[in-house]
């Protein structure tokens, strides 16, 4: 039987370098957050002020500036949400993305340790999707080198 730990994936196995993973989703978080605030004080701001105009210039009887108020108040929740998505979706972008950046960091940094200690039989895997994979096969050539030339 498989143990639980090998199946599911956690933070620990997801943040490989937490440090730099951190760092880059704060820094995109922050960007996001500010950018939506941005946006939603000029979206909801100017239409407010569209709104109150456009009520005070038209001859709207209590019950149709009701309905258009009660309307617009929805319409400010609905960019609200869209927004708050916003921000979750690059959140969760930025970690998958940096996953794949500071993965690679990590086994390079095991495999030269490796390589330090006089283990020349370790190579570099890296998953498929991760980025430098050309540098990982080329350490790998540069291990089986090694290897070769210290059974001589």
């Amino acid at each position: 039987m498989v143990s639980k730990g090998k199946n599911l994936k956690t933070w620990k196995n997801l943040l490989v370098d937490g440090d730099v993973q951190f760092h880059l989703f704060y820094f995109f978080l922050g960007v996001s957050i500010l950018y939506s605030g941005i946006l939603a004080f000029v979206l909801i701001n100017g239409m407010s002020e569209f709104v109150q105009l456009a009520l005070s210039l038209g001859k709207f009887d209590g019950e149709v500036q009701e309905v258009f108020l009660e309307n617009w108040n929805s319409t400010k929740w609905i960019q609200i949400c869209f927004l708050s998505a916003y921000v979750v979706g690059v959140g969760a972008l930025t970690i998958i993305y940096t996953h794949r950046l500071a993965g690679p960091m990590v086994a390079f940094k095991k495999h030269i340790d490796e390589l330090k200690a006089k283990n020349f039989s370790s190579r570099v895997s890296l998953r498929k999707n991760d980025q430098f994979q050309d540098l990982a096969s080329k350490l790998t050539e540069l291990a089986a080198s090694m290897e070769s030339d210290s059974s001589k």
